[in-house]
């Protein structure tokens, strides 16, 4: 897969031959469908590339066949939505509430829809999430994905794979400048490394306590400089001599929350700071929130009001008084 600009597209037919072309000639998945369900069909399809990860959400009302491979080497990671009643059946194994599917091109998948069931999919180019498990946690692709299987994932896991990809596939806030493309990408990566390697994550030993909060410090350092760019977290890890994997257990067990989110709330928190001290907040909201990374003005303001209880503009008012 090459890499391509954050956009969206979308096809909504009642045709399985319709539909199979598109998948094939816009998000790249050799792939055939046939419907078995009975009574017209709906099946509306929305894929939204960041950098070079292409995220999907599919629906069919009706039982549908699903035949296919991802593009040529490349990833992809089936997971159905937490409201399916059920979840439909892989190369014969019944697929669980908890389950995903994970393939590695040219591995061909078989699923058998249920009726009124909707998945997303995550397609990744094997070379980039290669490089994330080294990484992370200096693991090789081959060691944890050869060709196709069904992932158990934890609840929390599962919690946050639904979270980001119902807020990233959203018309929403799914459109080009939303956030910057490699920060998306990155993200979408360290969650599907996790979810690849599984169990043998909670078996890595930790550093001492005193060495996560130094390891802590000197990330935060980093991350403070670079919040008007992208702030990549792989290559922050790498600064500080360590794994993206051991810089994330520092962050949870010193902070109590992951990278990511620790960079989302630092760039809120100075937005505040600049919003308070600025007089209108010259420039408009958008400036102030742009000049710390924060690209799309529904994100930045809908996760302003959850921390902080109020609107950036209500802060504006607030200062002006």
């Amino acid at each position: 897969m090459d890499e391509v600009p954050a956009t969206r597209a979308t096809i909504q037919t009642s045709d399985c031959a319709e539909l199979g072309e598109w998948a094939r000639t816009v998000g790249r998945w050799d792939v055939e469908y046939q419907q078995v369900g009975r009574g017209p069909l709906s099946a509306p399809l929305a894929l939204s590339f960041y950098g070079r990860v292409m995220l999907s959400d599919q629906s069919f009302n009706r039982s549908v066949i699903c035949q296919g491979a991802p593009p040529q080497r490349a990833i992809a990671v089936i997971l159905p939505s937490r409201h399916n009643a059920r979840n439909g059946i892989y190369k014969g194994q019944e697929v669980e509430a908890c389950d995903a599917v994970a393939m590695r091109s040219p591995s061909e998948g078989f699923l058998r829809t249920p009726e009124a069931f909707r998945f997303h999919t995550i397609t990744i180019p094997e070379g980039l999430l290669g490089e994330m498990l080294e990484s992370y946690a200096r693991v090789e692709l081959a060691s944890v994905l050869s060709g196709s299987k069904v992932l158990r994932l934890s609840p929390e896991r599962l919690s946050r794979l639904h979270g980001l990809l119902a807020s990233r596939t959203d018309p929403a806030f799914a459109v080009p400048g939303s956030e910057t493309g490699l920060e998306v990408e990155q993200e979408v990566l360290q969650l599907v490394a996790e979810s690849l390697m599984g169990p043998s994550l909670e078996n890595q030993k930790s550093d001492a306590p005193r060495k996560r909060a130094e390891y802590v410090r000197e990330a935060r350092a980093r991350i403070d400089e670079g919040l008007s760019g992208d702030v990549i977290l792989s290559e922050v890890a790498g600064s500080l001599g360590i794994c993206l994997r051991t810089l994330e257990t520092a962050f949870l067990e010193v902070l109590g929350m992951r990278p990511v989110e620790y960079v989302r709330n630092r760039r809120l928190h100075r937005v505040r700071e600049q919003l308070l001290r600025r007089e209108g907040a010259e420039g408009g909201l958008g400036k102030v929130a742009w000049e710390f990374g924060l690209r799309h003005q529904g994100y930045f303001s809908r996760d302003y009001r959850r921390l902080f209880g109020e609107l950036p503009s209500e802060t504006v008012r607030r200062r002006g008084r």
